[in-house]
């Protein structure tokens, strides 16, 4: 018989993520949000998930990468990040 496989937790956890930063995306586009961090001005706690703005203007969680020397997204994509901050 054919089982579906159970995508676990983690597959969840990120969709949640996904869906809460489409959230904030769309406030922001309202002008709910304003204040971003500026990355030449601070950088967040490593490995943290936050609310990344890149220069496209495209809102996604991500995190800050030490060993990378920048956001992840910077390094498997082309997008600049131009602000950050926490998630809520």
């Amino acid at each position: 018989r054919d089982l579906v496989r159970s995508r676990g937790l983690g597959d969840v956890y990120k969709r949640q993520a996904m869906t809460h930063a489409a959230e904030l995306a769309e406030q922001e586009m309202e002008g709910f949000y304003t204040c971003w961090i500026d990355p030449k001005d601070f950088m967040p706690e490593a490995n943290k998930n936050v609310l990344v703005k890149c220069s496209s203007g495209e809102i996604q969680t991500d995190f800050y990468a030490p060993e990378l020397g920048g956001f992840f997204i910077e390094h498997s994509t082309h997008a600049k990040v131009t602000g950050w901050r926490e998630m809520m």
